[in-house]
């Protein structure tokens, strides 16, 4: 066990130290100098660092750079198509817009052409083939374009159009069919009533776009271009998220889905009803001139 110093070890009147306290003190000392000489070689490697780093940057050779904390990504699109893909899917939707722009044209010709095919029916026909040409030029082909290679190559202003007037007139149509059908169960059910006038058509027609328009003017609100690395989007954001979407698609399922089928289904099982328990047209007079020809006999 260690002793305390005595006074013994004092020397010198009292001012000298022992040997263990001079060989604490050296050895603090050689610590101290040993610390400032590390920090005089770091800040020399540094200095020397430094140096090759702006003499190698000097002369043209190449520095080392730190290694990158992400991974570089893929720019290219991932959505390409193979090109026999692609000319399938051309051929098959050329055809179809084909038909579908053509076909409904000689439609609207026909009846606008010809006065005496001006009734409130081919009005409502007129209207029908009008929206189905709109969806077919605006909406179908560019869909295909876009759908190609997943890329949007029109610009902000015809997204919001692309989501606008297209939809506006798939809505159009869907209640264009609903009023063909209530204008078929007017005639055939009660067809002593007074039809609609033509001023009466055409505040209908207006009426069914004015709905379609409010329907669809939501997405033309919310689109915009969303630009990605390597890929341009036409995108509907809506500002508050999933929650907006879905009340959205409810209004919309209900208003263009629900309702128009409901009116539909009701208008024409009634008319098919009353045909399938009715009689024939000219079988009353055939089974009179029957009876007569059975009497002369």
């Amino acid at each position: 066990m260690a002793s305390l110093p005595t006074a013994e070890s004092w020397t010198d009147g009292g001012g000298g130290l022992s040997a263990d306290a001079w060989n604490l003190s050296a050895a603090l000392a050689s610590r101290e100098a040993t610390r400032e000489i590390d920090a005089e070689w770091l800040q020399l490697l540094v200095q020397t660092h430094n140096l090759s780093s702006s003499s190698s940057s000097a002369l043209g050779l190449p520095v080392a750079s730190p290694a990158p904390s992400q991974p570089q990504t893929n720019l290219t699109n991932q959505f390409v198509q193979p090109s026999w893909r692609i000319a399938l899917w051309s051929l098959a939707y050329g055809v179809v817009v084909a038909v579908a722009v053509f076909g409904n044209l000689i439609v609207i010709w026909i009846i606008l052409a010809h006065k005496r095919m001006r009734t409130v029916t081919n009005y409502f026909l007129v209207n029908l083939a009008f929206s189905d040409v709109s969806t077919a030029a605006f909406n179908t082909l560019f869909n295909f374009i876009y759908a190609l290679h997943s890329e949007w190559y029109f610009g902000a202003n015809y997204c919001r159009f692309q989501n606008f007037f297209p939809i506006t007139a798939e809505f159009a149509s869907i209640y264009s069919m609903t009023a063909i059908a209530v204008d078929r169960y007017m005639a055939i059910i009660d067809p002593l009533k007074p039809r609609l006038s033509a001023t009466a058509t055409k505040i209908a027609i207006g009426s069914i776009w004015i709905l379609a328009f409010l329907l669809a003017f939501p997405q033309c609100l919310y689109s915009k271009i969303i630009v990605m690395p390597g890929r341009t989007l036409c995108h509907v954001q809506w500002p508050e998220g999933p929650k907006q979407v879905f009340t959205y698609h409810i209004i919309v399922f209900i208003l263009v889905y629900c309702f128009p089928l409901l009116i539909m289904g009701i208008t024409y099982t009634i008319v098919g009803i009353t045909l399938w328990g009715g009689e024939i047209p000219g079988d009353t007079c055939d089974k009179y001139h029957e009876q007569l020809k059975a009497k002369r006999k």
